[in-house]
């Protein structure tokens, strides 16, 4: 499975769990913050499809997902990947 395949796959359960993704640009990386009383995950569109879900995976952590509820082929992914960054 491809980065894209797993971000948008996290993106999809975001959305349907009512959390706004929005990408702009700017000198941030991202993460989750409350826009007008909203909850919103804010991530930099240039960052490359890994960052972005590593960013997303983080920030819904945060909002109580588990990777438990994952697919286990996307948990393994995303378990390799934060590990690299660690």
């Amino acid at each position: 499975m491809k980065h894209e395949e797993v971000l948008n796959f996290l993106e999809n359960e975001s959305k349907k769990n009512g959390i706004n993704i929005r990408y702009e640009k700017g000198d941030f990386d991202g993460g989750f913050c409350i826009l007008r009383d909203e909850q919103v995950i804010v991530i930099n569109r240039k960052l490359s499809d890994l960052r972005k879900l590593l960013i997303l995976s983080d920030a819904m952590s945060k909002f109580g997902f588990d990777k438990i509820e994952y697919p286990l082929e996307i948990q393994l992914i995303l378990n390799k990947e934060e590990e690299k960054v660690k």
